[in-house]
């Protein structure tokens, strides 16, 4: 139980790390979102969810990073944080 929670705070500080970046192109967005991909399917709600606030650039590279974890085992939580369309 630890362990989610530690990932769901770090991929929410990563989340904010690509949001309050002032390119995408920047050395900490890519970083964060590479670690982001890296830790797979904690990531994957949190950046669903940041769509919902995201510039146009940002929205590309948070679908592209999403892309990457798209597997058999991952798809039904892109069903389920796509579904519930917020």
């Amino acid at each position: 139980m630890a362990l989610g929670i530690l990932d769901n705070l770090r991929v929410g500080r990563l989340v904010d790390q690509v949001l309050a970046a002032p390119s995408i192109d920047s050395p900490k967005a890519k970083a964060a979102l590479e670690r982001l991909r890296e830790l797979g399917r904690p990531a994957i709600q949190p950046l669903i969810d940041a769509l919902d606030t995201t510039s146009k650039e940002q929205t590309q590279a948070i679908s592209m990073t999403l892309l990457k974890l798209v597997n058999n085992s991952t798809l039904p939580e892109f069903v389920k944080g796509l579904g519930e369309g917020r």
